[in-house]
């Protein structure tokens, strides 16, 4: 895991500095601080280990690694084929669907993810979704996915997707459970820190477990179960007395 994956904006501004102006020097270069902006701006959705990554996949290209990559070229190494993504996307979607459900609240280790599922009505409104209409959600969600891709996150997205368990622990004033996070979790955790609400969410990452409405729910029918059981035994012993 990349140190600056877990930390906040200033030091992953700092680190990606670092890179730049190396990358500069490298080729005889100079950056300043307002192209390093430039770059910032545009590429502060992806992860730093990624962003090292291409560099190094620039560097070694026979042919456009002799000139400094403009952020153009980052973003065509960082996205390679939008439709590509979205297809993938679309695959880890379904994915989380099939292993996780919409119950509990879900952190993808992809910011585009977290936008258009907010974008096409929730995380809990995917699991609501009929059979017969899924293939058309899936063209939906496929288009907005290359259009974010295409032209960036232009806004906050939220840090984690509301499932249905603290839709319901919110609305009862229950404790909330931390969210399942599905993919990479260093990325997950990057896409925390650059998400709405991130220190809510890391709080709830970092908390001790707490019982659910549901857990609380099962937690009492295990006790009248147990109490029933005791009480039967009881006058069953009173009988055979």
């Amino acid at each position: 895991m990349e140190p600056s994956e877990e930390i906040g904006y200033e030091e992953n501004f700092a680190q990606f500095t670092k890179m730049l102006m190396a990358l500069g020097e490298y080729y005889h270069r100079g950056i300043s601080p307002m192209v390093v902006d430039f770059y910032w701006q545009a590429l502060r959705g992806y992860p730093l280990s990624e962003i090292k990554r291409v560099i190094g996949v620039h560097l070694t290209h026979t042919e456009s690694g002799v000139y400094l990559p403009k952020v153009a070229d980052f973003i065509r190494l960082l996205d390679g084929g939008h439709k590509d993504n979205a297809a993938l996307a679309w695959t880890k979607l379904e994915e989380a669907l099939k292993h996780v459900g919409t119950y509990q609240d879900i952190v993808f280790d992809d910011p585009y993810l977290h936008a258009v599922i907010r974008d096409m009505g929730g995380w809990i409104h995917f699991g609501e979704i009929t059979l017969d209409k899924w293939p058309f959600v899936g063209n939906d969600f496929r288009a907005r996915y290359t259009a974010y891709r295409s032209r960036g996150l232009t806004g906050l997205y939220p840090a984690s997707l509301r499932g249905r368990s603290n839709g319901e622990n919110w609305s009862t004033s229950f404790p909330l459970d931390p969210p399942v996070l599905w993919g990479d979790r260093a990325l997950c955790l990057q896409v925390i820190t650059h998400g709405e609400k991130a220190e809510q969410v890391f709080a709830l990452l970092n908390a001790q477990s707490v019982p659910s409405v549901t857990q609380k729910k099962v937690d009492k029918i295990a006790w009248m179960d147990s109490h029933e059981k005791s009480q039967k035994e009881k006058e069953d012993e009173y009988v055979v007395s």
